[in-house]
């Protein structure tokens, strides 16, 4: 995957941390943007475009948390998240999960399983963007038309 093209937001409430993930990203090649570290500010971030993937930590400063972030991604943006966090206990990562994040990398991190967790959600993604456009089949430039359609079977009409 050519990295040089893909922008990548990160969210990351402490500098040092922040300033590390940053650069470790540009380092591989990537154009990564932040860090962000509220909710509001990686929200511009993602308004502003074209981001391709967005790495949030779980827990940020304030009243608002990463996991919230990747509600927010997948209700208004389609745009694949991976969360990078030092918080790996069952109810978070559950909660995490519903998010339906392109990954999960735990801190501290190293640089080869950043990038092998990049490649990867961004692969899986791509095919997953690819597999539900060709379940809609054929658009020829107009509105998405269903492959499958659902016809009901009356085996016994009223009447007859």
């Amino acid at each position: 995957m050519n990295t040089s093209k893909l922008n990548i937001v990160v969210v990351e409430d402490e500098p040092i941390i922040g300033d590390h993930v940053v650069f470790t990203l540009r380092s591989l090649g990537f154009r990564p943007w932040g860090p962000a570290m509220t909710l509001n500010e990686a929200k511009g971030y993602i308004n502003r475009g074209p981001v391709d993937l967005v790495l949030i930590d779980i827990n940020l400063d304030g009243q608002h948390d990463g996991i919230e972030l990747g509600f927010f991604l997948k209700k208004y943006h389609n745009i694949p998240h991976v969360f990078l966090t030092a918080n790996t206990d069952e109810q978070t990562v559950q909660k995490a999960k519903q998010t339906l994040p392109m990954g999960f990398v735990v801190k501290p991190f190293r640089r080869e399983e950043l990038y092998t967790s990049i490649e990867i959600a961004l692969s899986n993604w791509k095919v997953l963007q690819s597999d539900k456009i060709n379940s809609m089949g054929p658009t020829n430039g107009k509105a998405a038309i269903p492959r499958f359609f659902y016809v009901p079977l009356v085996l016994n009409p009223p009447g007859a």
